[in-house]
């Protein structure tokens, strides 16, 4: 979102909230950024690094993490390592386990409240549980890329660097059409 802006934002805003982060702190950087966007003032690396704490240490391990790949990993591994080639497809691949790990941490706390539950509860929670674990088969089996819809004109954008494409988040959706 930091680096490819507006149209990542819209996109991975659609189809992400701020309960799917574990950390507190990662969480409280999505729900910043989401916030920002709406009000459309700026996102950028440069506005976070000069913020209150977290910000800079959160956006410095963010940026330091995509560069940490080492330039001679093609010779232990025999294959090249390409940052990027397709921003959409390594939103996708963040966003599934995203889901996954929510989701696992969903499964948890149910278990944890089927223990403390009556009967009647029980039953509706087991239920919960059992619609929660096919979610999470259904994330394991499928492709990143199958999980979440494509942007729109996504095939003119990697075709054209530098593309624009337009995307509503859902919640502007709902102002929009009310």
């Amino acid at each position: 979102m930091l680096q490819y802006d507006r149209d990542m934002i819209r996109y991975i805003g659609g189809l992400c909230n701020e309960q799917l982060f574990e950390d507190e702190q990662l969480g409280k950087f999505y729900k910043d950024v989401i916030d920002r966007h709406q009000r459309e003032e700026e996102v950028s690396v440069e506005h976070y690094a000069h913020r209150e704490d977290p910000f800079p240490e959160l956006v410095g391990d963010v940026m330091l993490e995509r560069y940490t790949a080492s330039e001679r990993h093609h010779e232990k591994t025999g294959t090249r390592f390409k940052r990027d080639r397709d921003p959409w497809l390594t939103a996708k691949s963040t966003l599934k386990p995203l889901r996954l790990y929510y989701l696992k941490r969903h499964l948890a706390a149910l278990a944890d409240r089927i223990k403390e539950a009556d009967a009647e509860q029980k039953k509706e929670l087991v239920k919960q549980q059992k619609r929660t674990q096919s979610e999470i088969s259904r994330i394991h089996r499928t492709a990143a890329d199958d999980l979440f819809p494509d942007p729109d004109n996504v095939e003119n954008y990697r075709e054209k660097a530098g593309g624009v494409f337009e995307y509503t988040m859902k919640k502007e959706e709902d102002e929009q059409g009310s």
